[in-house]
């Protein structure tokens, strides 16, 4: 009869800073008893991306962490003595049930989880255990995480001057339209209030109507193809905003207005970098037009987001948009094995998941 076993992996929370220590547990429960001889972690990270340019393929994939450690090995007293880890162990535990928990310490400067479905770019995660028998991998199973290391904040200090951004587009006819926009600092975290002061002086021949204030998501991708050309792609992603306020439907011709926008800024993913492959910049900006289809004047100013640890909305996001795919149960010596849960989704798709707590639960059946 096949030996079944349950892998079962939990962690204590979903997001975790760069040097943090990965507190988790990993449950087994076998039926019938199955005989191993140690349990495995590894530490898994990949940035992945992917892009079409004049029909053809870019790719670059690059490994990020790929780090292995034992975190349990059934040993006789005389192995444990003599310190001789080397080798398969002389002892086999006959497992029914098995309940270990583990201790992973991040490494330093690692980049942040990241996924954007339109820039086909992805920077996952995942602890991965390994049940072995007689040194040979039986059973594998993932559990996905997010890593956002926080950036330190620029405070502004009272006494510290607001930035002016402005631009005159000029027109036939001596028209023209000033835009202008005051910020108090350039750099937020996710839901912050954007403390923002839009002008705009109509000098064109007919009323503005639309003036809109926005994100814009920056991403360049960097791939090669098979004959190993490089190609960079700048994709853009535009965020929803705001607009005039109720109360004021226009700005007439020769007439200034100035308004302070209530508009906070979205639950985004921190600006990120890894050279060569992929870079997430922000830009905030504003549209002026008579429509949102005839937009006349465009001004944009480049801002930088950040995460904290003390903002949980960006760990709630990144459970939701930045998790590697739901956990992929293996066994490397059958090809016949089943799984109690349904079949994962594939590589892009991105799970939604309001547990505070990661886990992933596979049953696996097993070749004897």
């Amino acid at each position: 009869m096949q030996p079944t076993i349950n892998i079962d992996i939990s962690l204590d929370k979903p997001v975790y800073n760069d040097e943090e220590k990965i507190q988790g547990r990993v449950s087994i429960e076998a039926r019938p008893t199955c005989e191993i001889d140690s349990v495995e972690a590894r530490l898994y990270g990949i940035a992945d991306a992917h892009f079409t340019t004049d029909g053809r393929q870019f790719v670059n994939k690059r490994v990020i962490i790929d780090e292995l450690s034992e975190i349990w090995r059934n040993c006789s007293l005389e192995e444990l003595l003599s310190l001789d880890s080397a080798g398969p162990s002389s002892q086999k535990l006959s497992v029914t049930q098995l309940t270990l928990p583990f201790t992973i310490l991040l490494p330093p400067n690692l980049p942040p989880s990241f996924y954007e479905p339109l820039s086909l770019v992805t920077v996952r995660y995942s602890i991965e255990i390994r049940i072995l028998k007689n040194n040979t991998c039986i059973c594998v199973q993932h559990l996905p995480f997010a890593i956002q290391p926080p950036a330190p904040l620029e405070r502004p200090s009272i006494k510290q001057a607001d930035s002016i951004h402005s631009r005159e587009f000029k027109y036939p006819k001596d028209r023209s339209i000033v835009v202008e926009c005051r910020l108090r600092k350039n750099q937020f975290t996710p839901t912050e209030r954007i403390d923002a002061r839009i002008g705009v002086y109509n000098r064109w021949k007919a009323s503005l109507r639309y003036v809109h204030l926005s994100i814009v998501k920056c991403i360049q991708i960097e791939g090669q193809d098979c004959t190993g050309k490089s190609e960079k792609k700048l994709v853009t992603v535009q965020t929803t905003g705001v607009g005039l306020p109720f109360e004021k439907k226009k700005v007439s011709v020769r007439e200034s207005y100035s308004f302070e926008p209530q508009f906070n800024i979205p639950a985004l993913c921190p600006s990120m970098s890894i050279p060569g492959l992929v870079r997430c910049d922000y830009l905030l900006k504003v549209d002026v037009g008579t429509s949102h289809t005839c937009i006349l004047a465009t001004l944009t100013i480049p801002i930088t987001i950040v995460s904290e640890s003390s903002t949980p909305t960006i760990q709630d996001d990144l459970v939701s948009l930045l998790d590697m795919p739901s956990s992929t149960p293996s066994s490397p010596n059958s090809s016949e094995a089943s799984y109690s849960a349904s079949p994962p989704p594939p590589t892009d798709f991105i799970t939604q998941s309001n547990n505070p707590n990661l886990r992933a639960t596979a049953v696996i059946d097993l070749l004897a």
